[in-house]
């Protein structure tokens, strides 16, 4: 029977739609809530730039790879490897660090401090290894680095 596909996949492709819909309007809410950058003072762009390194340098790695582990879909698996591939083959580490670095953003015991907590929970939250949780939570991620390169790049 060839009917059954017909009616499931126009629903899940509602639902994705919906979805990624849902994740961009999180993402816009989260921009629209942060200050701009030349309202804020050199020390203020300098602890963004260097929690915003705390987090990510040593993390997105380890949060892509806890959502590789929990999901089952081969297609989910392929995409998140191929990321891998290109964050581990480029060194996105490195590239933020050198930024973070020429920004003069070398993260503090303060800086590290800040966000211990919130990180530690993430780190947490990423190692139930729930797939859809983890899925929606690295969409987030990335649409937001995606929008928040260009005021990051301006707060140094």
């Amino acid at each position: 029977m060839t009917s059954a596909p017909s009616v499931v996949l126009p629903a899940y492709a509602a639902y994705e739609i919906s979805l990624k819909k849902q994740i961009q309007r999180s993402v816009d809410e989260v921009m629209a809530s942060l200050p701009r950058p030349e309202n804020l003072s050199a020390e203020q762009r300098r602890g963004i730039i260097a929690r915003y390194d705390t987090v990510l340098e040593a993390n997105f790695i380890y949060w892509m790879t806890a959502t590789y582990l929990s999901v089952m879909s081969q297609e989910a698996r392929t995409i998140i490897l191929d990321n891998l591939h290109e964050e581990v083959g480029d060194c996105h580490p490195e590239m933020l660090r050198r930024f973070t670095r020429a920004a003069g953003a070398i993260p503090t015991d303060t800086d590290v401090l800040a966000v211990a907590r919130d990180l530690t929970n993430m780190r947490l939250f990423m190692g139930r290894l729930s797939g859809v949780k983890n899925i929606i939570t690295m969409a987030f991620f990335e649409g937001f680095i995606q929008k928040f390169m260009t005021p990051f790049a301006r707060l140094a």
